[in-house]
């Protein structure tokens, strides 16, 4: 077994696809009977109060950084990645004390978001530790001095690992060696999010006798949620069966909120746990992703396939790679194709129907705990010495 130095800008309580994912592999590796040590800071998002700076638990540590003027760089609730910038001194003064103390206890560190990248290659250097670095987004600015600089930051680590083939494609653009480059995919516990009765569910949630849309994730301008709101002010004039719910949190909750008491038809849920969103997710007709920046992944239609709910998604980022025609449709996020795409499924109930029988066995062979099998691996390819 190893001892695995996570470094990350954000984790859990922070909400998103990055924090779900890094709880899922700490969970995965400590399973595996590795030692786990987190670093990170404390939460960006201003909704969530601070969390311990040393949380305990078995054999993971989580050291929580402090976050200066968290209330004016994010007074948004919004992730902004320059801002990063401002931190990266006390991330980097941390670790290295951190792996100067403990060096004999790690022998991995891998590292999440380009940002952190040059900090975790200069301190696996120091120390002969093997780097990985995780990246999350698809794809790097453009222009000559921001490609340079990703080339040289990225030639650093021993490994490279992509969330999706076009950000494998991006780099290898910028020059940067394809066998230092792999791709990773997110999973899901498919023993928590798994099919439940669909009438039970509706009832439960009283959407009896409706056709719901469901939008999972931050109420974000990105997210394609004003576009979504224009869509429900649009249908449910004319399609009265047609309700939309809302759930998360985020600098457009207010827009959600006062649509919702125009419109019986909409409704915001706010933040949902997991175990209560599966049950969304299965009260649900068909899961909305229409996002209209290039997403990186879109873990939140790997959990609705689970659940045997299918998708409308946007055609950005990593989400073809994600979401095929068998269990889903991809448009281009714009407020008729999305409207025209949920009409074809509420017109049509056979259709919807085939997509959402294909929805489990498509999550069952693509997104399962064999991905983080893939990551652990790359752990072991081979040490510094």
């Amino acid at each position: 077994m190893a001892g695995i130095l996570l470094i990350s800008s954000s984790y859990r309580p922070d909400i998103g696809g990055l924090e779900t994912h890094l709880q899922d592999l700490v969970s995965f590796l400590k399973r595996r009977g590795h030692k786990v040590i987190i670093i990170t800071f404390q939460p960006y998002q201003l909704t969530i109060a601070k969390a311990q700076k040393v949380e305990v638990e078995g054999n993971t540590i989580v050291f929580r950084l402090p976050r200066p003027l968290r209330s004016i760089f994010f007074a948004d609730n919004r992730w902004h990645p320059a801002r990063q910038i401002f931190y990266l001194p006390i991330l980097f003064l941390f670790s290295t004390m951190f792996v100067l103390l403990h060096r004999r206890e790690i022998d991995v560190i891998h590292v999440h978001g380009i940002l952190s990248t040059p900090i975790a290659c200069f301190i696996s250097n120091m120390f002969k530790k093997r780097c990985i670095v995780s990246l999350h987004h698809t794809y790097i600015p453009k222009g000559r001095i921001h490609r340079t600089i990703a080339k040289i930051v990225l030639s650093l680590p021993d490994k490279i690992l992509c969330l999706s083939n076009r950000s494998k494609a991006e780099l290898l653009r910028i020059g940067l060696k394809d066998e230092n480059i792999g791709t990773f995919t997110h999973w899901v516990d498919q023993t928590k999010f798994k099919p439940l009765d669909k009438g039970y569910c509706k009832k439960l949630l009283g959407f009896e006798d409706k056709f719901v849309v469901l939008f999972v994730g931050r109420l974000i301008e990105e997210k394609g949620v004003r576009i979504l709101l224009t869509v429900a002010n649009k249908l449910t004039k004319v399609f009265d069966k047609i309700c939309f719910v809302f759930v998360g949190l985020g600098p457009l909750a207010q827009e959600v909120i006062d649509a919702s008491k125009d419109l019986k038809t909409i409704r915001f849920q706010g933040a949902v746990n997991d175990e209560d969103l599966q049950v969304y997710y299965n009260a649900a007709d068909v899961v909305v992703v229409p996002s209209i920046s290039e997403e990186g992944f879109g873990r939140v239609i790997l959990e609705s396939l689970a659940c045997g709910t299918p998708v409308i998604a946007s055609n950005r980022g990593g989400i073809p790679e994600v979401l095929d025609s068998s269990v889903g449709i991809l448009i281009e996020p714009t407020a008729e194709n999305l409207a025209n795409a949920i009409i074809r499924l509420y017109s049509n109930p056979n259709e919807l129907k085939k997509l959402a029988s294909n929805c489990r066995v498509y999550a069952q062979k693509r997104f399962t705990e064999d991905n983080a099998k893939l990551i652990e691996g790359t752990y072991f390819a081979y040490r510094k010495c």
